[in-house]
């Protein structure tokens, strides 16, 4: 069961979305503690659904990047989606998602 986080169009369909496996998640939830990463740690409810609004996703973008910038990272793969997936819901406008499934 992935927690999905996720660009959903006007009538709240998946426009686009990248999952996160339960063992990703814990992975990438200590990787953004280690970097203080306030807002990518909203999401450290593996079971919680929250939303980052459109004015706080610069910042998310910021946090994903320190985190692609360690090319050990465990999450480098999943960060550098999440980071296209942030940059998509910019350039259109609209919030990134998290959905339990």
């Amino acid at each position: 069961m992935p927690l999905d986080v996720a660009i959903l169009n006007s009538d709240g369909n998946v426009m686009s979305q990248v999952s996160l496996s339960t063992d990703i998640h814990a992975e990438l939830m200590s990787a953004a503690s280690c970097s203080r990463c306030w807002l990518l740690l909203r999401m450290c409810d593996y079971y919680r659904e929250i939303t980052y609004e459109h004015a706080e996703l610069p910042v998310l973008l910021d946090e994903l990047g320190g985190i692609i910038s360690d090319p050990d990272s465990p999450v480098l793969g999943v960060a550098i989606e999440l980071q296209q997936l942030v940059s998509r819901a910019i350039a259109m406008k609209h919030t990134v998602h998290v959905l339990p499934d």
